[in-house]
């Protein structure tokens, strides 16, 4: 039978709370970078509650770490340019199909740790100038 533990629950709370503080960030910053108006409070709100509903949903599917917005795509936005929604959907459902075929995984498992060490090494670089600008 499971236990249920107080100072794990407390934790969890704790990562929720800080979640939403850092989303709440990452979508005014988003909002900059796309040149747009701040989101309005019930956006934000309606983010957040997807955003939840996301984790519990990855949950039921047995993932153990939730959902969150990642602020290192806001800096690939930033990069390249391009903030456009359908471009980032389409770019979700051609991930996704690319997903259900097993010869493109092997063909991605194949590559040698050179190449995606190089690769990832490029794209840090590039989100950690971006972050190194918005310092200023």
């Amino acid at each position: 039978m499971p236990k249920w533990s107080m100072g794990l629950c407390l934790g969890y709370v704790a990562s929720c709370v800080s979640s939403v503080i850092e989303n709440i960030g990452a979508y005014d910053l988003l909002a900059r970078v796309s040149q747009q108006k701040a989101p309005p409070k019930n956006a934000i709100n309606r983010a957040i509650m997807v955003e939840g509903l996301g984790s519990m949903f990855a949950s039921v599917m047995g993932v153990g770490t939730g959902v969150t917005t990642y602020a290192e795509n806001i800096a690939l936005i930033h990069v390249t340019k391009v903030a456009s929604r359908t471009t980032m959907q389409i770019a979700g459902v051609l991930l996704i199909l690319l997903g259900l075929f097993t010869k493109m995984a092997a063909l991605l498992a194949s590559m040698p740790d050179a190449l995606v060490g190089g690769v990832l090494m490029m794209g840090i670089s590039m989100i950690a100038g971006v972050a190194m600008s918005n310092l200023k």
